[in-house]
């Protein structure tokens, strides 16, 4: 088995929770994404990784690692999933506020969610719903409360710093693993209630 050289790197990478996103702006992690495209690298990088603990999941246009969670991590990720969904939610509620859709691609800043805020009842209402849910989100004031739901999008690489000098951020790829995550859970909203 001849592993990609970058194997490391890709481990430490994915190891750490981020995704390796295609469209992302470092030239880094879009090299390490070319080498997993590879269906012989991926399938070899499947393998081995999958002998460590690990599974190398592939979405559309990203690579995440996966693990067999105990019943404790299990919770504690239920608890995060329901988190970023109401994330999710006040981003595509933004999207559609300004006729758009918020998704891969997508370029926003701060300070144009702040404005829409101002100018729509119902976003300003969620992100007060998130500010009492989640005690990371629990700031004084709403600008402050969107640059923390930003900050924790970039974190986990749903997306990246655009444009530092206008606050702008670019929406990656791997923002479609909580698009997935939230269309599963509608569908199955949706069949429990027919």
């Amino acid at each position: 088995m001849q592993l990609p050289t970058v194997t490391q790197d890709i481990f430490e990478y994915l190891s750490k929770g981020n995704f390796i996103s295609e469209d992302t702006a470092n030239d880094e992690i879009r090299d390490l994404h070319r080498v997993i495209e590879s269906n012989e690298n991926f399938e070899l990088l499947r393998e081995y990784f999958s002998k460590i603990g690990f599974q190398l999941e592939k979405g559309a246009g990203f690579y995440y690692f996966s693990r067999q969670e105990k019943k404790q991590d299990l919770e504690r990720k239920i608890e995060q999933a329901y988190k970023w969904l109401d994330i999710l939610d006040f981003l595509k509620y933004y999207g559609s506020s300004v006729n758009s859709i918020f998704s891969q691609g997508t370029y926003f800043s701060p300070t144009k969610i702040f404005e829409q805020c101002n100018l729509n009842e119902n976003l300003a209402e969620k992100l007060k719903k998130l500010k009492s849910q989640y005690n990371e989100l629990n700031k004084e004031k709403p600008l402050d409360q969107i640059n923390k739901i930003i900050e924790l999008l970039k974190d986990e690489t749903f997306v990246e710093i655009h444009n530092p000098y206008t606050d702008e951020y670019k929406v990656l790829a791997s923002f479609g693993y909580l698009e997935k995550l939230f269309g599963m859970i509608n569908i199955s909203d949706k069949s429990l209630n027919e």
